[in-house]
């Protein structure tokens, strides 16, 4: 099954691109996973363990698998609109114009990032967002920023008053039984590193984003940790069974719901 694919994923080993490689390749019918190669090269090999269990920082998938899914569940409820401005929200944000739909699709003209900001205190994190400029209109280009999401994390938290990682275990995680994911942290037994740094040594099993790791979790653009095993469940719940059970409504299947055999290699 695509073997194409698995060919290239298994040179990407072979020529020594990245140490090693856990994957799942899913149709209506069949779902295969295969790990292989090493969890790091620095400071010494280490052999990533054959099983869908090792535990990777997310990074910025978080915005996908938890921020994104818990605007479309509170926009369900409907605690706001997404053409609805952010400063109705968050009064400490000074832009009128932008709006929660520009956030989320990276159309508000918020800067990449803010170069020469220190962040070295949990308050720091939530300075940099709100001391950050526009530097174009709103809607006018479209450009990958982390403050855009950052923004969304404090956004859920004003929408409900709990914290945004409670939010995200209570309504999304524990729904699809994704038991091996966490924020933050993981056991870094189970964890893959992300780098070797002269600051922080070898990071496993603590979130490698700065502002993340400053700010000690709740926040909207990273921090999340998860095995294939429990991407799997969210996989599943888009592609075959409608959303479900993340949202009311079955909005995003692509295929009929199907029982499919389980492979691995």
């Amino acid at each position: 099954m695509f073997e194409q694919t698995t060919t290239l994923l298994h040179n990407l080993v072979s020529e020594k691109t990245v140490p090693g490689v856990s994957f799942a390749i899913l149709t209506p019918t069949e779902t295969r996973t295969s790990v292989f190669g090493d969890k790091a090269w620095l400071p010494e090999k280490t052999p990533l363990l054959a099983t869908s269990s090792n535990l990777y920082d997310l990074a910025s998938l978080t915005k996908v698998l938890a921020t994104t899914i818990r605007l479309v569940q509170l926009h369900e409820k409907a605690l706001f609109d997404w053409n609805d401005a952010v400063i109705n929200y968050l009064p400490d944000f000074k832009y009128e114009a932008i709006t929660i739909l520009d956030l989320v699709t990276h159309a508000s003209g918020l800067p990449k990032s803010l170069p020469g900001f220190v962040i070295e205190e949990p308050d720091d994190v939530r300075a940099y967002v709100y001391s950050a400029k526009q530097v174009k209109p709103a809607k006018t280009f479209v450009e990958y920023s982390d403050l855009n999401f950052l923004l969304l994390g404090y956004l859920i938290e004003a929408l409900v008053p709990e914290n945004f990682e409670s939010q995200i275990e209570k309504n999304i995680l524990s729904p699809l039984g994704a038991r091996q994911t966490s924020f933050y942290s993981a056991d870094p037994k189970k964890a893959v590193p992300t780098e070797l740094t002269d600051k922080r040594g070898l990071i496993t099993g603590i979130v490698h984003d700065h502002k993340a790791f400053i700010a000690h979790g709740n926040t909207g653009h990273a921090g999340l940790f998860a095995p294939l095993e429990d991407l799997l469940l969210f996989a599943n719940a888009f592609l075959f069974d409608g959303g479900a059970p993340l949202f009311f409504e079955a909005k995003f299947s692509l295929y009929p719901k199907k029982l499919y055999a389980s492979t691995k290699s």
